[in-house]
C-alpha cells in the first residue's frame, strides 16, 4: 500500500506556465469581443474559478463558455510554446515517488494539453491518475479528488496548489491542503482565508510539510 496520496494542482504549481496562461486567454477572449484585451485587463479578470472568469467578462452562456475552452485548448497545443517544471519540482516528485507516495495531477486545463505538457516535461509517469476540465467538474468542485482518491483514508491525501480553489476542493472533499506561494501570481492572502492547512513558498518547504503530514 501506498504511505500517502498527493494530488497536485499543474498551473502555476508543478509547471512554470502561468504567464502563457494569460498570454492565451487574452488570445480567446480577444478574439471573441473582437477588440484587444491586453494583459493588464486579462491579469485584473483572471480568476482560477473558470465559471467567475467568464462571469468576469460577462459570458455566462454555457454553450459560449465551451467554444472559449475549446479555443483555449487548440491554442495550448502550440508546440512553440515553453513550459518548465518549477525550481526543485523534479526533486520534490522524485523523492515522494521513491518514498512510495503516490501522485495525481488535478487542472482546470484541457487533457490533451495536460497530457502533452506533462509528457514533454517526462514526467507523466510519475502520476496515478490526471484529472481535467474534460473529465468532470472543474474546482473548486471535488470531482477530481473524488475520481481519483475517493476510497482512500481522508488523513492520507493532501492537495497541493497555488490557488483557493484547489483549497476548497480540499475543504469539500475533506481532506487537508498545502497552499503554494512560489509562482508569482499566487495570492497566500486567498489562500489563508480559505484556509489552507499549511502554507509552502518553496518546493521544498512543501515537501518537508508532506512528509510531516503522513508521519502523523
Amino acid at each position: 500500500m501506498p504511505k500517502g496520496h498527493i494530488v497536485f494542482d499543474c498551473d502555476g504549481t508543478l509547471v512554470s506556465s502561468m504567464s502563457t496562461v494569460l498570454i492565451n486567454l487574452a488570445h480567446v477572449f480577444s478574439e471573441h469581443f473582437n477588440r484587444q484585451i491586453d494583459l493588464k485587463e486579462m491579469e485584473e479578470k483572471y480568476n482560477p474559478d473558470l465559471s467567475l472568469l467568464f462571469h468576469n467578462f460577462g459570458l455566462n452562456d454555457r454553450s459560449t463558455q465551451d467554444e472559449l475552452l475549446l479555443r483555449w485548448s487548440e491554442i495550448s497545443k502550440d508546440r512553440t510554446q515553453k513550459f518548465t517544471l518549477f525550481d526543485q519540482v523534479h526533486g520534490m516528485l522524485k523523492e515522494l515517488d521513491d518514498q512510495d507516495i503516490w501522485m495525481y495531477v488535478h487542472t482546470n486545463r484541457d487533457r490533451a494539453g495536460t497530457l502533452e505538457i506533462l509528457g514533454h516535461l517526462q514526467i507523466t509517469s510519475l502520476f496515478k491518475g490526471v484529472f481535467t476540465s474534460c473529465d468532470g467538474p472543474a474546482k473548486p468542485h471535488p470531482a477530481g479528488l473524488l475520481n481519483m482518491v475517493g476510497k482512500y483514508d481522508k488523513s492520507q491525501v493532501l492537495m497541493v496548489g497555488d490557488s483557493y480553489t484547489d483549497v476548497q476542493a480540499a475543504n469539500d472533499f475533506g481532506c487537508s491542503s498545502i497552499g503554494v506561494t512560489w509562482c508569482s501570481l499566487a495570492d497566500e492572502k486567498s489562500l489563508q482565508d480559505f484556509e489552507a492547512t499549511y502554507l509552502a513558498q518553496t518546493p521544498n518547504q512543501c515537501l518537508e510539510l508532506v512528509k510531516k503530514h503522513l508521519d502523523k
